[in-house]
């Protein structure tokens, strides 16, 4: 910062080291620039916007995850039941009514199968192998139902080696 006083800077310093304030009123002695102090109150709203921009963005990727408001759902009793399982088929593909998790499930599971479930909880990872390792093996025609309807491309499928 510059100062704006009659003494040099080599005084200023010496006055400083010994504590002695020098002659004239405070205010004379050590003047800010206002360039000085523009320059300054930018660099603050800089840093301030900076951290609001920070938190936005994590905020956002918060957001991007599941919810997992539904991941205490017993999965061994929903398989073991064939009514339960069809109710859960028929809300997916056959555009039956759904529970409130089986619509969070129809909203998420296109998202889940194209991006190897990057957006899930290890909870609802575990779960969805779970879940699609069974309908490949024991229901294999309500697994291409779903697939056709939720990842034509077999991305899930091809990564996964099945």
């Amino acid at each position: 910062m510059r100062l704006r006083s009659p003494r040099s800077v080599a005084a200023v310093n010496r006055a400083a080291s010994v504590g002695v304030a020098g002659p004239g009123p405070p205010e004379e002695q050590y003047q800010i620039h206002p360039l000085d102090m523009k320059i300054f109150l930018s660099i603050c709203l800089f840093v301030a916007l900076l951290g609001l921009a920070c938190s936005a963005r994590l905020r956002r990727e918060e957001k991007k995850k599941f919810t997992t408001q539904y991941d205490n759902v017993d999965l061994d009793v929903i398989l073991k039941n064939p009514r339960l399982l069809k109710g859960y088929l028929d809300c997916l593909v056959r555009d039956g009514n759904c529970t409130p998790d089986g619509k969070e499930l129809k909203d998420s599971l296109a998202d889940a199968l194209a991006n190897d479930c990057d957006k899930c909880s290890e909870k609802q990872k575990a779960g969805s192998d779970k879940v699609i390792k069974h309908l490949i093996a024991n229901q294999p025609e309500d697994w291409k139902d779903v697939e056709k309807k939720f990842d034509p491309e077999g991305a899930y499928r091809k990564r996964h080696n099945l």
